[in-house]
């Protein structure tokens, strides 16, 4: 019997997938573009340091594009099999936990490391360029790997002992998260060195020259690497006890007694909209969004009275809280896109569709669901964030330090405030578009995130787009918001029911050319019956 056949036959799939090459190559041509936009604009203003500006704005975004990459490919590899009863088709042979397990994730792991090392010669290039030198180069790919084998294994645990779809997303991102942005945050807000080794993100920072620590560096490598073979082996050993269906899941569909709070809840969300009480059903969502909104809040004001004004501490805090808004937009875009597509997938649009709601109040429907969910933590995130810059700007005046530094950081932070704002209006819908349009919700995902929050930022980073950048930012927001919300109030109906039509053969294919038809075929005729 060949050893591991379900990892054989995944790649064997895997290989068939158009994905598995242009994603390389899109990876590629990204890396190098943005090498390309640094050695022209960098080398003119500061030659000298050109090569580690260039590492530095490659890794910093090298770092969140493997980490997703990872959550992207293994959040719902395995609890897709069991949603749809293929599974267990599996354990009735001879097949183990860990063949499953690695199959899967070898598969779902091809297209990310391919990827990763499509970029790995544009990440070269500096140490060309000088400034660098081939250590830390070594480094910063070793650490980029160990970082995607983390996420990549987190997913395919999450995955295992998880069914639906959204609970595995959700857990992912919580899992992942806090090991790559809670534990650092930590570890800078309450001065806890201890708790660095646990975090891929640490050896990612440690290998600059400047900030180089042997020990450091190589804790960060082996602790979080010796954790993804965890998950892999409870993965391994859970999967074959839990992808059946629990006792108690099975009498879910018994009549229970509904509290009252909750009646009163779905009688006030019926009353208003329906689709609100339809995709609000998820309480879950809720309580985790609002724990890790309140850990971030508690770690930011605890670091903040711990620096005591300190500008390393203010220059940290304000890229986190840009990296939280970040993550938080990603999430809007998540719900946003499952529950169009998964009531695509499902049959259910095409019911919705049926009824005599009109399209406007089902995208209000959503609308409220949406905002039920993401207000109240966002309200309390954007508090802090204001709390903090006025003691900051309070301790200022008491040390008699100025207002050039308050009015720029007043300024800064109404910038990223706005830039949150309308980031959060545009995943929305954008969101809610492409989930109608795409045939996987983890597809609809990726479109929203790359166009909406990726590529402009990369634009932005460009530096002949430096002036003009918090501009182009607020911009792109306004322009998707307007676009795919003209596309929802136009096109909802068609594109939800797109599936059922004939499909639509280009121009070019409806007529043969004359060597190759046969006498007496009319391939346009042919053509209009099957029309």
């Amino acid at each position: 019997m060949t050893f591991l056949p379900m990892v054989e036959r995944e790649l064997r799939e895997r290989a068939r997938w158009r994905s598995t090459y242009w994603v390389r190559g899109v990876a590629a041509f990204l890396a190098t573009g943005i090498a390309g936009f640094v050695l022209m604009f960098v080398s003119v203003t500061s030659p000298g340091s050109v090569g580690k500006i260039m590492l530095g704005i490659l890794g910093w975004l090298a770092l969140p594009f493997v980490v997703f990459e990872g959550l992207r490919n293994t959040a719902d590899s395995l609890s897709q099999e069991k949603r749809e009863g293929t599974l267990g088709l599996l354990f009735l042979t001879d097949l183990k936990g860990y063949d499953v397990v690695l199959g899967k994730f070898f598969a779902s792991s091809l297209t990310s490391f391919y990827a990763l090392m499509a970029m790995i010669p544009a990440l070269a290039v500096p140490v060309l360029l000088g400034g660098v030198t081939g250590a830390e180069f070594w480094r910063l790919v070793l650490g980029l790997v160990n970082a995607l084998f983390f996420s990549l294994t987190a997913g395919t645990f999450v995955s295992s002992i998880s069914r639906d779809e959204r609970r595995a997303w959700s857990a992912t991102f919580a899992l992942v998260g806090f090991f790559v942005i809670i534990i650092p945050a930590l570890v800078i807000a309450l001065q806890l060195p201890q708790l660095s080794a646990f975090s891929p993100f640490t050896a990612f920072w440690l290998q600059d020259a400047t900030r180089y620590s042997a020990t450091g560096y190589w804790n960060a490598i082996w602790i979080p690497h010796v954790l993804s073979w965890t998950w892999l082996a409870l993965a391994s050993f859970l999967l074959p006890r839990v992808w059946q269906e629990s006792g108690a899941r099975r009498r879910q569909g018994r009549p229970a007694r509904e509290p009252q709070h909750a009646r009163r809840n779905r009688s006030r969300m019926l009353a208003v909209n329906p689709i609100w009480w339809l995709t609000s059903r998820h309480t879950h969502q809720r309580v985790w969004l609002w724990i890790i909104v309140s850990v971030v809040c508690l770690s930011g004001g605890l670091g903040f009275l711990a620096a005591q004004g300190s500008p390393v501490a203010l220059g940290t805090l304000l890229a986190a809280a840009v990296v939280l808004h970040l993550a938080l937009a990603t999430w809007v875009a998540f719900e946003a896109c499952h529950s169009f597509a998964e009531a695509r997938s499902t049959g259910a649009m095409e019911l919705l569709l049926s009824t005599p709601l009109p399209v406007r109040q089902i995208l209000r429907g959503q609308h409220l669901a949406l905002r039920e969910l993401f207000l109240g933590p966002m309200v309390l995130l954007v508090s802090v964030e204001i709390c903090l810059v006025a003691g900051q700007i309070t301790m200022w005046a008491s040390r008699n330090s100025g207002l050039g530094g308050s009015i720029m950081l007043v300024l800064v932070l109404g910038f990223c405030l706005v830039w949150f704002v309308l980031d959060l209006f545009a995943v929305a819908e954008v969101g809610m578009w492409y989930g109608l349009t795409s045939q996987k919700p983890t597809q609809a995902l990726t479109k929203t995130v790359v166009f909406v929050l990726v590529l402009p930022l990369l634009l932005v980073v460009a530096p002949c787009c430096w002036g003009v950048g918090p501009g182009l930012m607020v911009a792109k927001s306004v322009i998707f918001f307007t676009w795919a919300q003209s596309k929802l109030e136009k096109e909802f109906r068609r594109a939800a029911t797109e599936r059922y039509d004939f499909p639509v053969v280009p121009k070019w294919l409806r007529r043969a050319p004359k060597k190759l038809r046969m006498p007496g075929n009319d391939a346009d005729e042919n053509y209009e019956l099957l029309r």
